[in-house]
């Protein structure tokens, strides 16, 4: 059965509400905007499968400029990571965030970069876009709209926008100081053209996380969701930089979350990040965590000296090493400072870990790829010889610094670059860092990479997806041989319909056998789960038709058969145009049965923008 549409209702992807006001303290224009979003937006971004795309109209790209995106639902887990609340000797075991994360870009703009999160519990977003413009991030803003406000800005304006007095935020990184464990890969002359030596193919990377007393009370208030919460961000953020540089997605692997209400066992104290801390850490991951599945851990601590103060240090080349492979970062404790803002301290610690020493570095880079210079440690770094009278010392560490600003650059994609995420550019009057790696970097990380394919990086592996089963009925006694049909099947993938599991024949990538179980009369959905944890489920996938009775006509629990709003597709958008005519395939939707004659259905029309009339047709 089918039924067709036309008429002049205009039927729009999201609805979103943007009413706006500027802040600017600085007289140099507009710097953040004060957007709210429509309600219906949060829970249909909700709705989106994993591995599914949609269209967003008119979204904040950056302060008073609204662009259309596309973005893709991914999730940050890695499929074997365990989320653990720590006390003492007590491990309890914590749900996921249920944040929902989305990664994309402008459409007909592929070097805008979009990340977006959604809360599904308050309806409120994050995200971060990198553009030829600069970066800007979203968060909450609940002083504005009666609590429902989202400000956009730039990174360094957050602080402001709250009408604080706080310093702008700040970092340090004591690798330079760190002596390399494993030996540094040489770096080869380039001859490629920039970023043609990445890895030809997605893949991914294991990251289990650690965390001290203080970073879950002074940042969390030792509420272990808005950790998970923040965590899961956190990962979201550092996937804009990785996937776009390097094509390696970082993922969430096991992690310890340890409240403040027992002492954890990291007692070095104090602040910048130094070998004191890294080593403590490594030493008892080595010891008590060799069978926790990961290609890096990284430590995010809460003991930096001030909230806008961040500092980490990291070993280089540890990838794949559970002996070297280490970072320990004091993230920004400010309640301003977004996830975001952290994803460029831990992330330029993780580019330690993956190979990179900072690009100031001679030993490193040869020449240097900058001369930001600033490290306390004259034997990596001869300040006054290779900058001569330009070398001044800088208040923020006492440490030398050559007062050379790289001119600025367009690096794939991101415009304006001066420094890269592996300098130390930001610390110089007048100059800044990008979250961006250079060139040369990807070029020596790809080398490093390369080889440790299927050790500790593998190829992303997307997840399963169904498109129908077959038959999609079937009687109440069971026993009917059903067909599921899709993409993606594991070999050893498991089945659940109806809330039981079943025995399952590895048919092919695209389609697995299974038989339908016994289930009182009514539609069910059907789950399927790869051995890699990636997963699917399809509501209404199949309908148990009940014995014969007196009567014929049978109540289905409510469900939308298509909605125009959404992505493009046989269930999907386009939004209908003037005179426009669409065919919806209704019987297998909703656990309408093959052998259905009449349906009764509702049909909303949203928005329409002139008048005119919609007729429905079986």
């Amino acid at each position: 059965m089918q039924t067709a549409r036309r008429g002049t209702g205009a039927l729009v992807v999201f609805l979103m509400l943007l009413p706006a006001a500027a802040v600017s303290a600085d007289g140099r224009g507009a710097r953040a905007e004060v957007v709210t979003f429509g309600a219906a937006l949060a829970p249909a971004l909700m709705r989106v499968a994993a591995g599914a795309s949609v269209e967003i109209a008119d979204w904040p790209v950056a302060p008073g400029e609204r662009e259309d995106l596309l973005v893709t639902r991914f999730d940050v887990y890695a499929p074997e990571a365990r989320l653990w609340k720590v006390e003492g000797d007590l491990q309890t075991e914590v749900p996921r965030s249920r944040l929902a994360f989305f990664r994309g870009a402008v459409l007909g703009d592929p070097e805008t970069r979009i990340f977006l999160g959604v809360d599904p519990d308050t309806g409120t977003f994050q995200g971060l876009a990198l553009s030829p413009a600069g970066s800007f991030v979203l968060r909450p803003y609940p002083r504005a709209a009666q609590g429902r406000g989202h400000l956009v800005t730039v990174p360094e304006d957050s602080e402001a926008a709250e009408g604080t007095a706080a310093p702008p935020l700040s970092w340090t990184c004591g690798a330079s100081d760190a002596e390399p464990l494993l030996a540094d890969q040489p770096e080869e002359p380039r001859t490629r053209p920039l970023f043609e030596a990445v890895i030809g193919s997605l893949h991914t990377v294991t990251v289990a996380v650690d965390t001290d007393n203080e970073l879950l009370l002074l940042k969390f208030s030792n509420n272990t969701t808005s950790a998970t919460n923040y965590l899961a961000a956190l990962f979201a953020a550092l996937n804009v930089i990785y996937e776009r540089d390097l094509n390696i997605r970082l993922l969430q692997g096991t992690t310890f979350l340890r409240v403040s209400t027992t002492a954890d066992p990291y007692t070095v104290t104090g602040s910048p990040a130094d070998m004191n801390h890294l080593n403590e850490f490594a030493n008892y991951w080595s010891a008590n965590y060799g069978a926790v599945t990961r290609g890096l851990a990284m430590m995010l601590s809460g003991k930096t000296a001030t909230v806008t103060n961040s500092s980490g240090i990291a070993r280089r080349n540890g990838l794949c090493s559970t002996t070297q492979g280490y970072s320990f970062t004091q993230v920004f404790l400010a309640s301003f400072a977004t996830a975001a803002d952290d994803a460029a301290v831990v992330g330029h610690e993780l580019g330690h870990n993956f190979g990179s020493p900072h690009t100031h570095d001679p030993n490193g880079y040869i020449p240097p790829i900058d001369t930001c210079a600033a490290t306390l440690n004259s034997a990596l770094f001869n300040c006054v010889t290779q900058c001569g009278a330009q070398c001044e010392v800088l208040a923020i560490d006492g440490a030398l610094a050559c007062n050379s600003c790289p001119a600025a650059t367009t690096i794939n994609g991101v415009a304006n670059v001066r420094g890269t995420l592996m300098s130390y550019c930001h610390v110089l009057t007048g100059c800044a860092k990008s979250k961006v790696f250079h060139p040369r970097t990807v070029d020596l990380i790809t080398g490093i990479l390369t080889p440790k394919i299927g050790v500790c990086v593998f190829p992303a592996i997307p997840p399963p997806s169904v498109s129908g089963l077959s038959p999609n009925t079937g009687t109440t006694a069971g026993g009917t041989s059903v067909a599921i049909n899709g993409a993606n099947f594991q070999n050893g993938a498991t089945v659940s319909l109806g809330g039981t599991s079943l025995a399952v024949t590895f048919n092919s990538s695209s389609r697995l056998t299974v038989t339908a179980p016994a289930h009182t009369t009514g539609p069910v959905g059907v789950v399927v789960t790869n051995p890699d944890g990636g997963n699917v489920t399809k509501a209404n996938a199949y309908f148990y038709t009940p014995p014969p009775a007196v009567t014929d006509f049978y109540t289905l629990t409510p469900c939308r058969v298509f909605d125009t709003r959404n992505a493009n597709g046989p269930t999907g958008g386009p939004i209908f145009a003037a005179n426009a005519e669409r065919n919806f395939t209704v019987i297998g939707s909703c656990g309408v049965p093959a052998n259905a004659v009449a349906i009764m259905t509702n049909v909303t029309i949203i928005n329409p923008t002139v008048s005119g009339y919609l007729s429905v047709d079986p």
